[in-house]
């Protein structure tokens, strides 16, 4: 499968919903939500994006961590404390990989899945404008056990050992 390189494709594709059905997934468990949300995204990319990962893994099944160097694309996850939290765990995914907007060669998204549910956790899109290298960092409710994924738009989809937070 060809990786696509199409870096609008994440944001392009934002299907409406409202604020209300954004909050009510919320707090129904979705921590991609929320997060979006407190980030000051729009509420139509929490389910969109949601969708879009899942797309991505159905699509590169056969070929994930298969096209490129794995130094440069395999996700490393660190664990730490949220400050004044002791529900929570900072989890921070870094790649280090190059974010060149002139190539093009970027990392266009980085994400958790949540292995219970198999739902899309937490997810940040990337521009290829992004400074290198490409991070994700929140705070995620321990004993939530998470796989780290990342796509590059030249060398595909790339997946991570799955962790517990």
């Amino acid at each position: 499968m060809t990786p696509r390189n199409d870096s609008s494709n994440f944001e392009a594709n934002a299907a409406e919903v409202s604020r209300r059905g954004v909050i009510d997934n919320a707090i129904k468990g979705s921590l991609l939500a929320s997060a979006l949300l407190s980030a000051g995204a729009t509420p139509a990319l929490a389910a969109d994006i949601s969708k879009q990962m899942k797309s991505l893994e159905k699509e590169f099944k056969d070929s994930v961590n298969s096209n490129g160097a794995p130094e440069k694309h395999l996700p490393n996850v660190s664990l730490g404390k949220v400050p004044g939290n002791d529900a929570l765990t900072m989890v921070d995914v870094v790649v280090p990989h190059v974010m060149d907007p002139d190539k093009p060669h970027f990392i266009q998204a980085i994400w958790l899945k949540e292995e219970k549910s198999g739902d899309v956790a937490v997810a940040k899109v990337l521009p290829a404008t992004e400074p290198s290298p490409p991070s994700l960092k929140c705070g995620v409710p321990k004993g939530t056990k998470l796989t780290p994924y990342l796509y590059c738009n030249l060398h595909g989809l790339w997946k991570g050992d799955t962790f517990t937070a």
